[in-house]
């Protein structure tokens, strides 16, 4: 089994970032990406053009900034530099918050995938954030070591040892039922 934090390197974390817009999130975040290779900076004029169709908000105070492999025609034949992975998630947490439509993002996870995978990976991001306390535990994550404790899970990417050939929950498909904000209470 794939889970997401085998999808993301301490290179492509970033803990404290203060940005003052989405689009500088989305900027934050892409950069991750573009330092180590991962993908091409077209990418992230990709992810901007996708986030100006439709939010990339998905609740608890995530959002997941990502462009469909076929969006950026320069990468279409290498849409991620993984060495073989099924794809590659570059994670920037806001601790002061940022305006995300209408809602605050507190963490940006940006996604690269092989065409085949970027569904799937995403379904995972939003299975994980069905889940409170671990939603919880992400968005409060000061340390690598507890950002890979959340976003540790069970989820298989397509073409993996582990995948059962279902296809994606509904969750992936932006449905925002049951996703709430972080617990602003303590």
């Amino acid at each position: 089994m794939v889970d997401l934090a085998s999808l993301l390197t301490p290179g492509r974390t970033a803990l404290e970032v203060a940005v003052a817009s989405r689009a500088e999130a989305i900027d934050a975040v892409g950069a991750l990406l573009v330092a180590d290779g991962t993908a091409p900076a077209s990418h992230v004029a990709a992810m901007h053009e996708r986030e100006a169709r439709v939010s990339t908000y998905l609740g608890a105070g995530v959002a997941v900034p990502h462009a469909t492999p076929i969006a950026d025609p320069a990468a279409a034949d290498r849409p991620v530099d993984d060495g073989g992975a099924p794809g590659a998630l570059a994670l920037a947490r806001f601790p002061d918050g940022v305006e995300w439509d209408g809602e605050t993002a507190y963490v940006a996870i940006a996604v690269v995938a092989r065409p085949a995978n970027h569904t799937a990976i995403l379904a995972a991001i939003a299975s994980l954030l069905l889940d409170p306390e671990r939603a919880r535990a992400l968005v409060g994550a000061g340390t690598t070591a507890q950002v890979t404790a959340a976003l540790t899970t069970s989820s298989t990417v397509p073409g993996t040892p582990g995948d059962d050939g279902q296809e994606p929950s509904a969750a992936a498909g932006g449905d925002r039922r049951g996703l709430t904000g972080p617990d602003r209470s303590s």
